[in-house]
């Protein structure tokens, strides 16, 4: 059992576990908060009530490899990390991790385009391809749009009666063109009246 209050207020919930140390408490009138650094992860938070969180020692849950590169006009850069797996929160997580990967490996004030490519994969389907053109000088904040774009495809497979395939994992590649572009769309059609079931 810890802290006493809730962490997210989420109830039941599959996230890693770690120890920590307390280093330092901001004190504030309108809203205290404690510093920590981690330690090594030592099993799994298990439950986010109104009286506490609580966990087990031991096994470490499952989680979600997402791996990616970023190409610029500087080279090529990777990045990787792991997300919780969660029934409610690892969309949530995905959009966070990625936006603090791309934000922190591009320069936001590149004039150009941004590159998105990305896919969804798991034994249980044929890979969902994520595909999207950002011009850097439209979104500003385009590292947190194309984050939370991927993060919202993979949220489908959290709404699903099944819930997500136990092997699902992401991979993304980026790339920043420093040439600004201008695309646009003449004319959009359905080429069959019939699409194939599925």
């Amino acid at each position: 059992l810890a802290f006493g209050h809730p962490f997210l207020g989420v109830g039941p919930l599959s996230i890693p576990m770690a120890q920590a140390e307390i280093i330092n408490t901001m004190v504030s009138a309108h809203r205290s908060f404690k510093m920590s650094i981690t330690g090594p992860t030592i099993g799994e938070l298990s439950q986010d009530r109104k009286p506490a969180i609580a966990g087990r020692l031991g096994p470490i849950p499952a989680m979600i490899p997402v791996q990616g590169k970023i190409k610029t006009s500087e080279g090529i850069q990777k990045f990787s990390f792991e997300v919780a797996r969660d029934t409610s929160l690892s969309p949530q997580f995905l959009a966070m991790g990625l936006a603090a990967a791309l934000s922190g490996r591009i320069n936001q004030t590149h004039r150009g385009l941004l590159r998105l490519n990305a896919a969804i994969k798991s034994k249980s389907f044929s890979p969902v391809h994520i595909r999207r053109v950002y011009s850097t000088e439209r979104h500003a904040k385009f590292t947190t749009t194309s984050a939370i774009e991927i993060a919202q495809y993979a949220s489908v497979f959290w709404s699903t009666p099944f819930g997500p395939p136990p092997d699902l994992s992401i991979e993304v590649d980026m790339t920043i063109e420093n040439t600004p572009h201008e695309e646009w769309i003449e004319a959009a059609y359905v080429s069959n009246q019939f699409p194939r079931p599925g």
